[in-house]
């Protein structure tokens, strides 16, 4: 993922380059290989993180819960994706970010997570 626009507890940008080859599209799926959702859904998490990032030491931001899941179009390898996430704050202490991934300007995912602060031990 190659980072774009960070506007730190608020939202962040980046381009997601899905590789033409990977040993996970030999069985995913071999006739018409497709970039893994669930490795879309990782990356589109991990940039929730960096933009909802606290300063606290000791504190790492994970996700609780993940809603709202829809993936729209498969993702050919090779493929250029722009993922964005805003950050908003729920009524608890969650952090709650709206996920999108597209190709081309076209919706090819979407998605909401709820981050928490984790004392790290």
């Amino acid at each position: 993922m190659e980072p774009g626009a960070i506007v730190p507890g608020k939202s962040a940008t980046a381009t997601l380059y899905v590789p033409d080859t990977a040993p996970f599209f030999h069985d995913h799926f071999p006739r018409r290989p497709v970039f893994p959702a669930t490795l879309l859904l990782n990356e589109m998490i991990e940039l929730a993180r960096k933009a909802a990032r606290t300063n606290g030491a000791g504190t790492t931001l994970v996700p609780e819960r993940m809603t709202n899941v829809k993936v729209r179009s498969f993702t050919a390898p090779g493929q250029r994706l722009d993922l964005s996430a805003e950050l908003s704050v729920s009524g608890g202490s969650a952090i709650v970010a709206s996920l999108t991934a597209r190709a081309e300007g076209r919706m090819v995912a979407t998605a909401q997570v709820d981050l928490a602060a984790r004392t790290s031990a």
